[in-house]
């Protein structure tokens, strides 16, 4: 298993790789080459099965090992997941764990909203 990733972000390209290897993910990034632990994963909110307490994550747009503070706060029947340090933001699952909705803060400090239609 693996992962790439490359932005260009206004001319200015970032990459990140992340492989599986002999029991461990071998990370490659902005910071170099780190070892994070077999169960890190990629910090999306696409899968609320990634965000929950004790499993590693890192940023694949920059490659590195992150560590946001997670709230979760029952919402609507499901659960609502506030990420705090780095990117700040609010994830809404249903009561099945399916994404229905993000909210965060653009970097010209605009709000930027996505919700499942």
């Amino acid at each position: 298993m693996s992962l790439g990733s490359r932005l260009d972000r206004n001319g200015t390209r970032k990459a990140s790789e992340a492989r599986f290897d002999a029991g461990a993910i071998l990370l490659r990034g902005a910071a170099g080459d780190v070892r994070l632990s077999a169960e890190a994963a990629p910090l999306t909110w696409w899968r609320a099965a990634t965000l929950r307490p004790g499993v590693p994550l890192f940023d694949p747009r920059e490659g590195i090992a992150v560590q946001p503070r997670l709230e979760f706060a029952p919402e609507g029947g499901g659960t609502r997941v506030r990420l705090i340090g780095g990117e700040d933001a609010e994830i809404v699952y249903d009561r099945a764990g399916n994404w229905v909705g993000f909210a965060t803060t653009g970097e010209d400090g605009s709000a930027v909203r996505y919700e499942r239609g």
